[in-house]
């Protein structure tokens, strides 16, 4: 706005000193420079509003720059207590669940498509390969345990694979178990029992490998 009336001020102050203007009357000419000064003033006061508007905008961007920047910490924050509260419901699967889940999800099947398709898997021979049929029916045999849905909603962990050492643990105990409520049990027909036990669990095991 100054720029702009020092260019008029220019302007009339050029044209008043030509030749030709020397007639005009006095009360024109302090008339026009009159006018001059008070778009010079009003030029003024408008430069110093819009000043005072610009800072006030930039007070208002840091201020509101703040909030959100205190607003995104409160959501990580709320999100890593969720995560944590999430960790906390996961369940245990089985590896052969566990790796069916995750082949159907990888071709697409939504969680919720998980569960419906593995009760009419009899009825997808047309769009789905038997590999995906056949992971359906592994969904399927557990729909009747605790951990299924669960795992769906609150994600899971997959269990570990017993060694050789745990089944071997596991059989002994549940011959121990059996045995505990007799009485008279040679311990060489006990050392018996526990020695066949022993030749399954890793027969069982080679059969795997």
């Amino acid at each position: 706005m100054e720029k702009m009336t020092n260019h008029y001020r220019r302007k009339i102050e050029n044209v008043l000193s030509m030749p030709g203007t020397k007639s005009f009357p006095k009360e024109v000419v302090g008339f026009m420079m009159e006018h001059i000064k008070d778009l010079e003033k009003a030029g003024k006061e408008i430069a110093d509003r819009m000043a005072e508007n610009i800072a006030q905008l930039q007070r208002e961007k840091g201020e509101l720059s703040q909030e959100l920047a205190i607003a995104n910490d409160g959501i990580r924050r709320l999100n890593i207590a969720l995560e944590k509260e999430r960790e906390g419901k996961k369940v245990k699967l089985p590896r052969e669940l566990a790796d069916a889940l995750e082949r159907l999800r990888n071709i697409g099947i939504s969680d919720y498509g998980i569960i419906a398709y593995s009760n009419i898997t009899t009825m997808l021979w047309r769009d789905y390969s038997k590999g995906t049929i056949d992971d359906l029916k592994i969904v399927h045999s557990f729909q009747t345990s605790d951990t299924l849905l669960p795992a769906i909603v609150n994600g899971y962990t997959v269990e570990e694979e017993p060694t050789t050492e745990d089944k071997l643990r596991e059989r002994f105990e549940e011959r121990l178990k059996h045995y505990e409520t007799s009485s008279g049990i040679p311990l060489d027909s006990l050392a018996a029992v526990l020695v066949v036990e022993a030749r399954e669990v890793l027969a069982e095991d080679r059969q795997q490998e």
